[in-house]
């Protein structure tokens, strides 16, 4: 009797129970980053590429571009296991930041050393190239990234 009674209220307050409202903004004024560009390099020992471009923006705007790179083979003899570097355009010039450092005996994740290192929010101007560089390698290093547009 009870299990019927809550059954019949329950339908009670679904028929007469006004429309709910999808909880979501109306129109296209999302909020959240897009996703425009992410991949793989590859670096072989001595061949470093300087700015290497990975994304084009269409338009001046905010990126976070986001990078993990990881040593794959291990060096020959010590030596350095290579500087992870993006590069921009801004309004006033070009910019270049380290991001990561490898540890050449070490298979694994480069350090970043440095707190959320790893990524990165830039102002790029349109029509200018962000591009990551790995220099000074002697092992094979795997470089992933993806690039967002902020605004």
């Amino acid at each position: 009797m009870v299990k019927l009674c809550g059954v019949a209220i329950l339908l009670v307050l679904l028929l007469f129970m006004p429309e709910v409202k999808q909880m979501a903004p109306e129109g296209n004024d999302c909020t959240c980053s897009k996703i425009k560009a992410s991949g793989k390099l590859m670096y072989k020992p001595h061949n470093d590429i300087p700015n290497d471009p990975i994304f084009t923006p269409t338009k001046d705007g905010l990126y976070r571009v986001s990078v993990y790179a990881m040593n794959i083979a291990p060096a020959p003899h010590f030596g350095s296991g290579g500087l992870v570097y993006l590069s921009w355009h801004d309004d006033v010039r070009v910019e270049q930041s380290w991001m990561m450092t490898g540890s050449p005996s070490v298979l694994g994740k480069f350090a970043s050393n440095a707190p959320d290192r790893s990524t990165l929010a830039i102002q790029c101007k349109a029509g200018t190239p962000i591009s990551i560089s790995v220099t000074g390698t002697q092992t094979v290093v795997s470089v992933y990234y993806s690039v967002e547009e902020l605004d």
